[in-house]
This record gives structure tokens, sequence and C-alpha cells, in this order.
């Protein structure tokens, strides 16, 4: 009796879905995209854009297309911040970019001239104030 119930009720959900969606639509249907420029002004391909909610939870990472357009889909409404990273050059961060539903937000990300540097900075020695 119950192995026949299961199996009437497993019928019924394949039912359900045939001809329908594979999945239900998403709701977190926001946007961001943009455009990834270097300090003279020119799209920078290849650069890495991060994006991360103000939690910074769960960070995504899109790379910039030749063009230096970059794009986030899907994405839950809320605050998030940017940054870009490429040829050896940030960006500074954007904060606090809000997503909202069926919405695209454009942001343009500029790479600053100061290079990021691979070692560490040395810790200056605090001096005597010398009495």
């Amino acid at each position: 009796m119950i192995v026949t119930r299961i199996a009437f009720l497993s019928l019924l959900l394949v039912l359900a879905n045939i001809g329908g969606p594979a999945a239900a639509p998403r709701e977190h249907d926001g946007s961001i995209s943009g455009t990834v420029l270097g300090f003279d002004g020119s799209p920078v391909a290849d650069a890495r854009v991060t994006l991360e909610s103000a939690q910074a939870r769960n960070p995504q990472t899109r790379m910039t297309d030749e063009h230096g357009h970059f794009q986030f889909k899907q994405i839950y409404p809320g605050l998030y911040d940017l940054r870009a990273y490429g040829h050896g050059f940030w960006s500074e961060w954007h904060h606090n970019v809000l997503v909202r539903k069926d919405r695209q937000i454009t942001v343009d990300l500029r790479l600053l001239r100061k290079k990021t540097s691979s070692k560490p900075r040395e810790a200056i020695p605090a001096s005597s104030p010398g009495y």
C-alpha cells in the first residue's frame, strides 16, 4: 500500500514537470555590468573584477572581454562592493553598489597608477623621542 502511494506521488511529480520549465524562475535577477579602464582611459582586456556582498560573503570573479566589459548576472538584490585588478594595477573599491530586482546597474572601474607590490611593506622602526 505504501509503495503504491509513493509510486503514485512520484508519477504526479513527473507529470507536473512535463512541458514546464526545468527550474522555477529566479527572483534574484539583478545584474551589474561595466567597463574596466586603465589610468589613461582606455579599456582593459583580461582584467579580473571581484564582486562581494557588503557582508563579504561568496565573492564572485569575472574577467573583462577584449573591450574591457564585464557582467555579473542574476544576483540577489542588495549592496555589493566591486574592485578590478589588471596588469599589476588595482582599482579602488566601489562600495555599496545597490542592486535591485529586474535592474541592471552600470559601474565603470578605473585602475590606479600605483602598481601593486608583490613584496610586503617593511615596518618602519619607531624613532625615539630624543629627550
